[in-house]
């Protein structure tokens, strides 16, 4: 009797030992993490706080008001980029592994996704996210370039010329009314409807005061010309704009003006666009456009 009390013991302290080291390395790794987490922070305080001071809150911006962009901030549009670019990259590759554990969770596939994998693409996700808007904020103050300034051409240039799908992003819903503690609705057709309807009522109210604003500079065209040609086509885009809140900017297509200054740029820009990080592009740039 001893002995199968001896046995069952040394069998139960070795299987504890194991719970235990396994507790206690995700404890540890959990630790790690939160501090790696909160010194991003602190820095991302410190940037948003210099943005701040140098753009305001980053919805005054007022495009030029014959609708051309100047080829010196496309080039800042695109300076700041490639300022987060590495740290873009590596968001999209933690979106992806993120999203393709939290599918197969959700469709019953847990044999195809172990705990530990579920539990590290999680915690990975929002150090890299921290990351990702710290980079972005120190574009912004590299380039001179302010959130509201970057967010009109992002949209202007990805979804308004280059067509880009709004739906672009992770197979799960990562932000907006759908998404709880981080992740929300993860049936991928529901999650596309979701971030098209979402992305375009965000990019229609947030570039609508800046077409208004570059409406009003327009003033008088003083009769016929090119000058009142742009001014109705750009008044006639607004009203479409406030009848229909989904609507994106110039949704069926740039005018030539628009067209005319993005097209040198094209291979850049296209280079420069990341599906996966789509949502979280317009959703952090959605912060400056709340009013």
């Amino acid at each position: 009797m001893a002995s199968t009390k001896q046995k069952w013991f040394v069998g139960c302290g070795v299987g504890c030992l194991v719970i235990i080291a396994a507790v206690a390395v995700v404890v540890y790794f959990t630790v790690m993490k939160a501090k790696q987490v909160v010194k991003e922070f602190e820095k991302i305080e410190t940037s948003q706080e210099q943005v701040r001071e140098r753009f305001g809150d980053g919805k005054d911006f007022c495009p030029a008001l014959d609708g051309k962009i100047p080829a010196e901030r496309i080039e800042a549009f695109l300076k700041a980029r490639d300022t987060a670019a590495e740290q873009r990259a590596k968001l999209a590759v933690t979106l992806d592994g993120f999203s393709d554990a939290m599918q197969k969770a959700a469709d019953g596939r847990e044999d195809e996704v172990s705990g530990w994998e579920m539990f590290k693409s999680g915690m990975g996700f929002v150090p890299q996210l921290v990351k990702f808007m710290q980079a972005r904020n120190e574009g912004f103050l590299a380039a001179n370039i302010s959130p509201g300034e970057y967010t009109y051409y992002y949209v202007i240039t990805y979804y308004a010329w280059l067509q880009k799908p709004l739906e672009d992003g992770p197979g799960i819903q990562i932000t907006g009314q759908g998404a709880h503690g981080g992740t929300g609705q993860q049936d991928p057709e529901v999650v596309k409807a979701n971030r098209r309807r979402e992305l375009a009522q965000m990019a229609n109210r947030t570039l609508l005061p800046m077409m208004r604003c570059q409406l009003a500079a327009i003033g008088d065209p003083g009769g016929p010309g090119e000058v009142a040609t742009w001014q109705a086509a750009l008044n006639a885009e607004i009203i479409a704009l406030e009848n229909d809140p989904r609507r994106i900017p110039w949704q069926e297509g740039v005018p030539p003006a628009v067209f005319l200054s993005l097209e040198p740029f094209r291979e850049r820009l296209e280079t420069s666009y990341s599906p996966q990080c789509n949502p979280l592009e317009m959703g952090l740039s959605g912060k400056h456009s709340r009013h």
